[in-house]
């Protein structure tokens, strides 16, 4: 990313004030408009950019992000930098508080809380880069036929060589190999059940294979791996966003393919609604797509939302964005199932902490030490080890090892509960 763009404040978008002033001049009309810029918005915008309609002209698309475009070095370092990029919303509140463009959105509920990303890649700049290949199981029978034969390991095998996913990725690091590993891989590697004697709620004792393993992460361990790319530093602060630009987000592959490819990106733009107009002079309909300024104050000069018209729209909001546009939307002409914005279901993730270990792991980052000196014996790793634990049912979950990120450390260290054993280790505190 060592380009023109690396001196700007933006690589591949542009804010939603020059869509505006296009469309001022011009009124536009795009084949294709992508909501969301997570991994359903990038994905469609890097397999539709370029292709030609049945006239042989180029379809012209658009894709629109609520929050910012995030270049190395400008997410949050600090603890004291983060309110400014935090959006929350709560069941009292009629509105979010916060920043409209936040790109932490925290959705606090009565019994499910979400995290949601909001900025250019969505989830990719938040999360671990951990591309693990689910098994279906038992909810297999869940999903339509015609998309469970596109969810077989081949398919799976190809997406993660899109992504840029490197297996055993954290063995290849200069500081690390197969030889030094890192005390925190050795932890989990005596968390491994095969390593004890286990026994279901039918005290039956069996003993698993070994199933720790370390999965595949999209973020840069090796001088020779992505060279538009810098090398991992072992800082620790993958969830909080890559400062140093060694993460294989959304915004380095898939969005880059779809610019390069023409389609146009615009950030700072929340769709509030949908609506089905016909243009005089036209017999199609159109969508109408009513967008505004993210940013509050920017939204106070906007007279009225801006009127984007598509005869496509694919709505890649995420599971809580999507909805909410949609019910937005309703009305007597444009009708959804009752069911919409119901019966959510979650990752199922549990976050649990086990501390006061015999050797010390290094598994809660500091803000104070400089991400460019981070090391192995004084920093925490991404979080790139997993371990998958077997039980009865012949199901798996897997455990993975997450550090805190610096910006999290004095809450993390603040809100730690009281000392519990590990239900598959000696007690230890």
């Amino acid at each position: 990313m060592e380009g023109n763009h690396a001196k700007t404040n933006r690589w591949l978008s542009q804010d939603l004030s020059a869509l505006i002033v296009q469309q001022s001049q011009h009124h536009e009309i795009y084949d294709l408009v992508i909501v969301g810029s997570g991994y359903g918005g990038a994905m469609a915008a890097a397999e539709l950019a370029g292709m030609k309609d049945g006239e042989g002209r180029t379809l012209k698309i658009c894709l629109l992000e609520r929050g910012k475009e995030y270049l190395p070095g400008s997410f949050p370092s600090q603890m004291g930098e983060l309110p400014g990029h935090v959006r929350v919303s709560t069941p009292m509140e009629k509105k979010p508080k916060g920043f409209g463009d936040g790109l932490f959105d925290v959705r606090i509920g009565p019994d499910v809380c979400a995290l949601v990303a909001s900025g250019l890649g969505g989830g990719s700049l938040i999360n671990a880069g951990v591309m693990e290949i689910p098994k279906w199981g038992d909810f297999a029978d869940r999903l339509p036929a015609d998309v469970l034969k596109y969810l077989q390991t081949a398919d799976y095998a190809g997406i993660k060589q899109t992504l840029g996913a490197v297996n055993k990725a954290i063995e290849q690091h200069p500081r690390v190999g197969t030889a030094n590993p890192l005390d925190r891989t050795l932890a989990l590697q005596a968390l491994d059940p095969g390593n004890f004697t286990l026994h279901d709620h039918l005290e039956r004792p069996f003993k698993p294979a070994k199933l720790f393993r370390q999965a595949a992460v999209t973020i840069k361990m090796s001088a020779a791996d992505e060279a538009n790319l810098k090398q991992c530093t072992l800082c620790g602060d993958c969830m909080t966003g890559c400062n140093i630009g060694a993460k294989k987000s959304l915004d380095t592959n898939l969005l880059l393919r779809a610019h390069d490819q023409q389609v146009e990106i615009y950030t700072g733009a929340t769709v509030l609604k949908l609506t089905r107009e016909r243009s005089p002079g036209m017999t199609d309909s159109l969508w109408q797509l009513h967008v505004v300024h993210s940013d509050e104050d920017c939204r106070k000069h906007q007279a009225t939302p801006l009127p984007l018209r598509a005869r496509k729209v694919i709505l890649a909001a995420g599971a809580l964005g999507s909805p909410e546009i949609l019910l937005r939307s309703r009305n007597n002409k444009l009708q959804f199932s009752s069911r919409l914005g119901q019966q959510f279901s979650c990752n199922g993730d549990n976050i649990a902490t086990y501390y006061k270990l015999h050797t010390p792991v290094n598994a809660v980052a500091d803000e104070n030490m400089p991400i460019s000196r981070a090391s192995a014996a004084s920093a925490p790793p991404l979080p790139a080890c997993w371990m998958c634990l077997q039980h009865r049912s012949a199901k798996a979950f897997c455990c993975r090892s997450l550090p805190s990120p610096a910006r999290w450390r004095t809450c993390f260290l603040r809100w730690l509960p009281p000392p519990t054993p590990c239900m598959f280790c000696p007690p230890v505190i």
